[in-house]
């Protein structure tokens, strides 16, 4: 495996993704996270930081939050590069706060291994996150495609960046990789997670529908997600919008 290149590091730091440039010691790595043990402590400090008393909201809002940040990392390298950077659990490691909440992650200097097609991007993700939402599950008592609905969230958001940024007539190869990475999530759930959409109104916009609930609505003060299925799917779409002329303005 090799470092990632000059090229893409740039990009990560030019656009604010979450990866950090060094390890200290306060930094978790990610194989606790494959533990059962990891979680109860986890996903109580989330449900308190949202305002809710019940576990599995905690739960399935930790893991999404730790999903998003690796995920936006994993690829954006990956559409820069079209090599897949190794997602083995041993060699990652996570900035966890006190809310339980991941504010970046970390990796060894030989990262980067090679060439993927979508599909194997997609299977190498769900193989990395499968491990870890079964070990949230056990005291939270999430189904598994409400836990796997996170990590398919955080691809489809993902891959919603990549979409903003890469020229027009890209935009259709973009949509098509991130539907075929979808379907390994799709596959450990047992059900579709999250479907993508090509925008007429927005076309930098790649639409994100949500067939299960993050749970987040349960918090004090908090509502239903953009891309809730609990949203009528024409305000999940005008509320998209607005969000993605927030970002391009």
């Amino acid at each position: 495996m090799d470092p990632l290149p000059a090229s893409a590091r740039a990009y990560l730091h030019a656009h604010d993704l979450p990866r950090l440039g060094s390890r200290t010691p306060q930094l978790v790595p990610v194989t606790a996270l494959r533990s059962p043990a990891w979680w109860p402590g986890t996903s109580r400090a989330y449900a308190d930081w949202i305002g809710t008393p019940h576990l599995a909201p905690g739960a399935a809002c930790a893991l999404q939050h730790y999903t998003g940040r690796l995920l936006s990392v994993v690829v954006a390298v990956w559409a820069l590069t079209g090599r897949l950077m190794s997602l083995r659990p041993d060699l990652w490691r996570v900035d966890v706060d006190r809310h339980g909440a991941t504010r970046g992650v970390w990796h060894e200097e030989a990262i980067l291994g090679g060439a993927a097609t979508p599909a194997e991007l997609g299977t190498a993700i769900a193989t990395h996150v499968t491990p870890i939402a079964e070990a949230a599950r056990r005291d939270s008592r999430l189904t598994l495609p409400v836990a796997l609905g996170g990590p398919a969230a955080s691809l489809a958001g993902a891959m919603a960046r990549v979409h903003r940024d890469v020229p027009p007539a890209v935009r259709v190869a973009v949509l098509d990789s991130g539907t075929v990475a979808l379907a390994a999530l799709h596959d450990r759930a047992g059900r579709e997670l999250v479907t993508l959409a090509a925008d007429e109104v927005e076309p930098a916009l790649l639409q994100q529908h949500r067939t299960t609930c993050c749970l987040i609505r349960l918090g004090r003060d908090h509502g239903a997600c953009d891309s809730c299925p609990r949203v009528p799917a024409a305000e999940r779409v005008a509320r998209q919008r607005e969000r993605h002329r927030g970002l391009t303005r």
